[in-house]
């Protein structure tokens, strides 16, 4: 949601809510914004190196946020997302965020860093000097476990699936986070309109009394 509020068509400078109706917010995928190139990627478990994929992605941002007028400043923004920071060495890390190209970069563009880490304990346990340095340059959101209410209206809402036993099912196999629905979710989107049992299929939720538990 944070990525559809930083990219929203209508929303007003220096509001921190979307409109929830344009193109951008009204697209299944918020990890691609509505299908603007404007929102790279970074993951350790990529076909290419790390490396490698953040030399990509700044030559990406180097080009400039795409589909915006010029005169949406407050928008122009290209996002740059570390998945599962806790995964990557140290050297790693350290060579990323010293690179020469990263200060041409943000000198020329509007970018925003985000560093997700399901364990924040692990990157603050390679070096202790290093990681302090890396949390004083940013600014630390903690999430809360969603509830399955959150879930689910996060399935209905976002996602848009209207029928109630096969948001159960999603929410079921979500494993109690919104990763979790969003990926079942993208396995799942063509077979929902034909119903629970073929979301069930599709996932491979193929117990009798599991099923009759979700939607009968």
């Amino acid at each position: 949601n944070y990525i559809r509020t930083l990219h929203c068509r209508n929303r007003a400078r220096g509001s921190a809510e979307s409109c929830g109706h344009c193109e951008v917010c009204k697209y299944d995928d918020p990890r691609i914004t509505g299908g603007y190139n404007n929102v790279i990627w970074v993951q350790t478990k990529g076909t290419e190196t790390i490396n490698k994929q953040f030399s990509n992605a700044l030559k990406e941002a180097d080009k400039g946020p795409t589909q915006f007028c010029e005169l949406d400043e407050h928008r122009a923004y290209k996002v740059i997302v570390f998945d599962e920071l806790q995964s990557v060495p140290l050297n790693v890390l350290e060579q990323l965020l010293f690179k020469t190209e990263l200060g041409m970069t943000l000198d020329q563009n509007k970018i925003i860093f985000i560093l997700i880490t399901m364990s924040e304990s692990t990157v603050q346990q390679k070096d202790p000097m290093f990681s302090q340095a890396l949390i004083d340059r940013t600014w630390t959101i903690r999430m809360n476990d969603p509830s399955r209410e959150d879930i689910d209206r996060f399935l209905r809402e976002v996602c848009e699936v209207e029928n109630p036993a096969v948001r159960a099912i999603l929410n079921d196999a979500s494993g109690g986070s919104y990763r979790g629905a969003l990926k079942w979710y993208d396995q799942a989107r063509d077979y929902i309109h034909l119903g629970p049992t073929a979301v069930a299929d599709r996932i491979f939720i193929t117990s009798p009394s599991r099923r009759k538990k979700l939607w009968t």
